[in-house]
């Protein structure tokens, strides 16, 4: 799933784009998880980390499309910026904020559709990484490295080589942002990199790393099927 942020103060333009993107994930087989902002001050304030890219109206009120970005910039620097505008002589200073790709007002729907797919593309190339906020900080972590994902104390714990970090997005956000993969959940409480399995049985299973997790009755059938499946598909 990819997650889409577009900040736009004209109600008809953002309604519009809202719809494309619907259309484009259904002609793509994507998933989108879309949301609506009327101005800067409300994307800043909502939070920004989570969104794989965001389209930015130029144009706003109190504070520019440009502005916003630029504070985006300051702790983010991988989220795609799309900027929408009709004023090119504003173009330049978005070179300042690494944006991704300009789009002219009025929207046209092929070459807005030409943009968000190309930017998907480079995406998904680069989607063995996943960004997390770690003490303040963003931190690019690879998703091979992640051994397993555990519930601890209402949070949840990303056990990867060598070390663990404490992170706040729940357990399902997880598993639907690592679908693809090779994740699969032994546990309501679990979620394992299959490449790190070495014994399963229906009360645990060992990693690799000699580390074990519980394997609840109700799940062990659907995770020994999903992890046979990922074994065959290795070999």
């Amino acid at each position: 799933m990819y997650k889409i942020a577009i900040c736009e103060d004209e109600v008809l333009q953002k309604t519009y784009m809202g719809n494309l993107l619907k259309k484009i994930a259904k002609e793509n087989n994507v998933e989108f998880d879309i949301r609506l902002f009327a101005a800067g001050e409300q994307l800043l304030e909502a939070g920004y980390d989570e969104y794989d890219m965001i389209i930015l109206d130029i144009e706003m009120g109190q504070i520019n499309g440009v502005e916003v970005a630029k504070r985006i910039r300051q702790t983010n620097k991988e989220v795609k910026i799309i900027f929408v505008t009709g004023v090119e002589k504003l173009w330049p200073e978005g070179y300042n904020v690494n944006a991704y790709r300009y789009i002219v007002k009025p929207v046209d729907e092929q070459s807005f559709s030409q943009a968000i797919v190309e930017l998907l593309e480079m995406i998904g190339k680069s989607q063995q990484y996943i960004t997390l906020k770690s003490e303040g900080t963003l931190e690019r972590i690879a998703i091979p490295d992640i051994k397993y994902l555990a519930i601890q104390d209402r949070k949840v714990e990303l056990y990867i080589t060598g070390r663990s970090i404490t992170t706040n997005i729940p357990m399902q956000e997880w598993e639907e942002m690592l679908t693809g993969h090779g994740f699969a959940s032994p546990h309501k409480s679990y979620l394992v990199n299959l490449q790190y399995v070495s014994r399963l049985n229906k009360e645990s299973l060992q990693l690799t790393t000699g580390e074990e997790v519980y394997v609840s009755k109700r799940k062990y059938k659907t995770f020994k099927e999903e992890f046979m499946m990922y074994v065959e598909k290795m070999n």
